[in-house]
């Protein structure tokens, strides 16, 4: 059976990302699945500014989950796991893990759907579609 590809990315908790008590506020885990994200992209060969600029298309979360383990704080370096979970001509879910020293911190998904410059759902072009499938 073929290795699920993952891709780590790194992120240090800033002051500005959390709350009295030092620790990262809940929301700003999404930034973070954002980072994986896009650079998993990356590591693909597509960027979402050439996915936007280029074909035209744009990939909103849709539905999001996160499930909270134990808390990131202030200067803590992260690391992010990301993985796709669910590629269909229409639908790409991402998988996430965020860790510190090898403990788990925060697990989830985002599903996002494609959309052209109008707002109208739309194929994800054939090339990302090929490729994504290719690293499921």
């Amino acid at each position: 059976m073929k290795e699920k590809k993952i891709v780590e990315s790194f992120y240090r908790v800033l002051y500005a990302d959390t709350d009295q008590a030092k620790v990262m506020y809940y929301a700003n885990y999404l930034k973070v699945f954002e980072l994986g994200r896009a650079e998993f992209m990356r590591n693909l060969g597509f960027s979402y500014k050439d996915l936007e600029e280029k074909e035209g298309i744009i990939l909103p979360v849709v539905e999001v989950y996160v499930k909270y383990k134990a808390p990131a704080r202030y200067d803590e370096l992260l690391t992010v796991k990301t993985s796709l979970k669910e590629v269909k001509s229409f639908t790409v879910v991402f998988e996430y893990q965020i860790c510190s020293d090898h403990s788990l911190l925060a697990y989830g998904f985002t599903k996002h759907v494609p959309v052209n410059r109008e707002g109208k759902i739309v194929r994800l072009p054939e090339e990302l579609l090929h490729i994504l499938k290719k690293v499921l």
